[in-house]
């Protein structure tokens, strides 16, 4: 049985192996090229609201509990089974509010989790995963790192 990891991280020498390898077994990608521009939990916030499947919409304030419900019924209704975000360079936010970043890497915990359990009325199973792109080391303790 392979256990599903819904968070890891790579180098940017392994993006292009990865992210080919994710196109090839039929992924919905969503990048979030970070370009220095998240770097407050506010501004990622918006970012979700700007790009991501929301099932009911986000209003773009900071709520954790409404981002797992509105993440998790937007990917609930992909017609994909497959969904990732890319998130190049998260150390600015990392930085700023590891506190916060640690609880934002919760959720997804929690979304990714929902959507393999019936029980939480999804349509069909999702496999959902965000995959944290660095450019180098980083000088945090991250738990899901690879």
């Amino acid at each position: 049985m392979r256990i599903w990891k819904p968070i890891s991280s790579i180098y940017i020498k392994d993006y292009e192996k990865i992210y080919s390898k994710l196109s090839k077994n039929n992924y919905s990608i969503f990048i979030l090229n970070n370009n220095n521009e998240i770097d407050t939990i506010e501004s990622f916030f918006l970012w979700v609201k700007n790009t991501l499947p929301q099932d009911p919409p986000l209003s773009g304030k900071v709520n954790f509990d409404a981002l797992v419900d509105s993440i998790w019924g937007g990917i609930d209704s992909q017609t994909k089974e497959k969904i990732v975000i890319l998130w190049f360079n998260p150390t600015n936010l990392m930085e700023k509010n590891f506190s916060k970043f640690k609880v934002l890497l919760e959720c997804f915990e929690e979304i990714s989790s929902m959507l393999l359990k019936k029980e939480f009325g999804i349509n069909q199973k999702k496999f959902f995963k965000l995959i944290m792109i660095f450019n180098e080391k980083t000088k945090y303790e991250i738990p899901f790192f690879n």
